[in-house]
């Protein structure tokens, strides 16, 4: 086992002290990123994860690279309570809560929240989709509180 290395004096430990505390500055945009990743630290814990069971771009296209542009694509996310039917088009993604109920739905790119809005009576909702990039939906109705698992639209 090794030995802790000792500073001999009262002054050399403050001095070392000084040079740890004296670190260049951190941009804000790197703290930002620090602050919002700290945020997300119990998002799994906290949310029910719902998975993709279903995608129309993968039916039947294997090998192909993908689908023509403006073509309609539709994605199913399962839990154990509740599922979430999507269907992406070129601007928007329009979807609905199963069994149908009303909610709030935020649609998360790695950025952050891109768009959100609440469910009508029947589950149904119409939110304006990013250009690119992985995104993530979070429902939350009065009975449960639900994240999709990260997926390129």
């Amino acid at each position: 086992m090794s030995q802790p290395r000792w500073v001999p004096t009262d002054d050399a430990l403050l001095a070392s002290l000084g040079d740890a505390t004296n670190a260049p500055p951190v941009s804000d945009r790197l703290v930002e990123a620090a602050k919002a990743s700290f945020a997300w630290r119990t998002v799994d814990r906290d949310l029910e994860l719902m998975s993709l069971v279903g995608d129309s771009a993968l039916a039947g296209a294997a090998g192909v690279r993908g689908g023509a542009a403006g073509e309609l694509r539709v994605l199913d996310f399962h839990s154990t309570v509740m599922s979430l039917e999507l269907e992406v088009n070129d601007g928007f993604v329009m979807g609905q809560l199963i069994p149908m109920q009303t909610g709030h739905i935020e649609l998360s790119t790695p950025d952050g929240l891109f768009a959100e809005t609440d469910t009508d009576h029947t589950g149904c909702f119409r939110l304006r989709r990013p250009e690119s990039g992985p995104v993530r939906m979070v429902c939350r109705t009065d009975s449960a509180e639900l994240a999709t698992e990260w997926t390129r639209l």
